[in-house]
């Protein structure tokens, strides 16, 4: 088995010659003699990387999860106010305050599982991916109509 190749030596052989730019602080690394920059002092390292990375999905994935949560923390919030305002809640039950707040975690959880554990979703087949993005959006909907059918 052979040593994999000086990844500092071929940093260095490819700025070498050439005007590039520190990501961190945007100093000109050109001729760098060690894989350190000379302005910022952060490590440098060559890297292989997708010209444009793509978020579509995942965006589309959060937008509807970040609406509705935004929706539904905006009534809780307004139902807050209202209570310390006029001493009195604007629902007779607790079936709707839970039920919100059952939402709010659903959401959260969903929302932060889609953003954590992206870079294992990204590589799934487009079907599958465009099932779950489905689910999220039914979910996401469902959501803001349940709290319609409830308090409505």
């Amino acid at each position: 088995m052979t040593d994999p190749p000086d990844t500092d030596n071929l940093l260095l052989a490819y700025v070498g010659g050439r005007d590039v730019e520190c990501p961190t602080c945007r100093y000109n690394v050109r001729d760098l003699k060690s894989p350190v920059c000379p302005e910022c002092g952060e490590r440098l390292v060559l890297r292989l990387q997708a010209v444009k990375p793509r978020v579509g999905v995942l965006i589309a994935g959060l937008l509807p999860m970040a609406m509705a949560l935004g929706f539904i923390v905006s009534l809780l919030l307004y139902a807050l106010w209202a209570r310390l305002s006029w001493g009195d809640w604007l629902w007779d039950d607790a079936t709707e305050l839970v039920l919100m707040l059952t939402l709010v975690a659903t959401l959260s959880v969903s929302t932060w599982l889609w953003a954590s554990r992206w870079s294992r979703v990204r590589v799934w087949k487009p079907q599958q991916r465009s099932v779950l993005l489905l689910a999220f959006w039914l979910m996401s909907v469902g959501s803001v109509v349940a709290i319609f059918a409830v308090i409505g």
